[in-house]
């Protein structure tokens, strides 16, 4: 798990600290999860896609997880998500379209720290 604070001095501005269990990556988007540390928010976790030119951010909507020695699976109102420590797949629920992602770093996140603090300061329904 990774914490990110901002650290250049462009983000200076920006006091959120972040918290990312996981990354994933495709050639269009990232799948993140992740939460915003806050006292007013929610300690849930949140699933985000992101486009990678990081214009649009979906909250996809979890429904159930199980998760094994070996494999993760989350089950979102969008679709199913299927993952090991290196790969995963999505699922889409309405068209059925099957999308293949690569497993990143933690640290590949740390280019998001605005994006993130513009989504998590616009979905205020994520707060208690």
């Amino acid at each position: 798990m990774l914490y990110l604070r901002p650290s250049s001095k462009s983000d200076l501005h920006l006091s959120s600290l972040f918290k990312c269990k996981n990354i994933l990556e495709n050639s269009d988007h990232f799948l993140l999860e992740v939460k915003k540390e806050e006292p007013n928010l929610l300690n849930d976790f949140v699933w985000l896609k992101i486009s990678k030119d990081q214009q649009q951010v979906i909250s996809l909507k979890l429904n159930f997880l199980d998760s094994s020695y070996a494999i993760e699976e989350r089950f979102f109102e969008e679709g199913y998500l299927k993952f090991n420590t290196k790969s995963g797949v999505f699922i889409e629920k309405f068209n059925l379209s099957q999308h293949e992602y690569q497993v990143r770093e933690i640290n590949h996140v740390s280019h998001f720290i605005g994006t993130l603090d513009v989504f998590f300061s616009d979905n205020k329904s994520l707060k208690n």
